[in-house]
């Protein structure tokens, strides 16, 4: 079994997870950001992959915060302005959606997933950088590289996490509650 395979398995689990738990109606766009992750990492676009693992945790807490008890059985999302990922997972951490640990480890998927969001910069500043310095070859590139080391590994590792978290989300506390609500 191959590594795209297993990222495949990550997917499937959280989406039954999801599924089974609330609805795939209430976490349509979670599901669908996370596919998106899996097919990032697939086709080795591995930044990409990490900034969507990202985005999923993000929109699966921004729905469970906006979930009231007495809209539990409509599919409706209520706005209350953007919240901070930080503020969403201490959220979660004070309502029993996440412990203090998976709230430590959304936390460290959300720094990959910014990572990945500024990479392009970081590169370009580097590039900027040297070529300032006047370290230059004759084709213009700068003659040291600078490589953040995002790797089908890494990728692997952070979905993998987006995955566990999305499970425990989908099985905490919080949407036991509101379900029987």
């Amino acid at each position: 079994m191959g590594k795209d395979d297993d990222a495949e398995n990550m997917w499937v689990n959280a989406f039954e997870s999801l599924y089974n738990s609330v609805s795939q109606a209430r976490f349509g766009r979670t599901i669908a950001i996370f596919r998106e992750a899996i097919e990032c990492h697939k086709n080795g676009c591995y930044a990409a992959a990490l900034v969507m693992c990202r985005g999923t945790l993000e929109s699966a807490l921004f729905v469970l915060q906006q979930w009231s008890a007495k809209e539990s059985r409509k599919i409706l999302l209520f706005w209350e302005g953007r919240k901070g990922f930080s503020s969403l997972v201490r959220w979660a951490e004070g309502n029993d959606v996440l412990t203090n640990q998976e709230g430590v480890r959304a936390e460290a998927v959300a720094d990959a997933g910014g990572l990945g969001a500024h990479l392009e910069q970081r590169l370009t500043e580097e590039v900027f950088k040297y070529s300032k310095e006047g370290n230059l070859s004759r084709e213009g590139n700068p003659y040291r590289s600078y490589r953040v080391g995002v790797g089908a590994d890494d990728s692997l590792h952070v979905i993998e996490e987006t995955s566990k978290l999305l499970e425990a989300m989908a099985t905490s506390e919080y949407v036991q509650r509101r379900k029987a609500s």
